[in-house]
């Protein structure tokens, strides 16, 4: 029973291969995109600016994205996406126009993808991998002290990227992209610098509320969470290749 088992992983092991393989259409190119991200938990900078007598603020929940890929097919059916995304600068307004927190930042990732229907023209991936994303915060605030007003907060975290593409071939070397996904990390950890009196000081960026007298801190978030949509233009310089 035993052999018969290891028997029958073997055989599959060795032809699954086979079966995904033949000829690789499309196997090395780059691609340059853009479009736009929906942030669905960007809360902090909205609420600290409603925290103002009298202040309407704006959600920073959407704002503009471009990058660049490295596109890299190891077999017809999987392909490496190594990129990084710009995302343009959100802004939340408050106190009538006068004081706004600005953020944008800056995505790394590689995301590992199946690709349904291999075919020379037309093909779908789906795939999720790792992304590092470098945030940075710039505060215009009447409020006084080291945690009101600032500029070149930053922080970095991981988290996790999906993308969905379908690709229409124009010719051997070129081809369009449209698609979208999700992504999901949370930058918590903003720190800024100031001087005083020829001093450098550090400092984090944190949120306090008091309830009933009861007063509680933690570290204001940047949460990245959320859904995009981009189109790009993709070249292939080896347009075809064998597995």
């Amino acid at each position: 029973m035993k052999q018969a088992i290891l028997v029958s992983v073997l055989v599959l092991a060795l032809a699954l291969p086979a079966a995904l393989g033949g000829t690789i259409y499309h196997q090395r190119g780059l691609e340059l995109r853009g479009g736009m991200a929906l942030y669905l938990m960007m809360d902090d900078p909205t609420d600290w600016a409603q925290q103002f007598y009298g202040s309407t603020s704006e959600d920073m929940n959407l704002a503009p994205k471009f990058g660049l890929s490295i596109l890299y097919k190891s077999h017809r059916n999987f392909v490496w996406n190594i990129g990084y995304n710009h995302l343009f600068t959100a802004k939340t307004a408050f106190g009538g126009g006068l004081y706004e927190e600005v953020m944008d930042a800056n995505e790394i990732f590689v995301v590992p993808a199946f690709i349904f229907w291999p075919e020379e023209r037309l093909n779908f991936s789906l795939g999720a991998g790792p992304a590092l994303m470098m945030a940075s915060l710039d505060r215009n605030s009447p409020m006084a002290g080291s945690l009101g007003e600032f500029y070149g907060a930053s922080g970095r975290n991981i988290g996790i990227l999906a993308l969905a593409n379908v690709e229409f071939g124009l010719s051997e070397s070129l081809a369009l992209k449209a698609g979208g996904g999700f992504r999901s990390v949370i930058v918590d950890d903003i720190e800024f610098t100031q001087f005083a009196g020829g001093t450098e000081y550090n400092y984090q960026v944190m949120w306090t509320t008091d309830t009933a007298g009861t007063e509680s801190t933690r570290s204001y978030e940047l949460d990245f969470t959320g859904l995009f949509i981009e189109f790009g233009l993709r070249w292939y310089f080896i347009p075809k290749g064998k597995f």
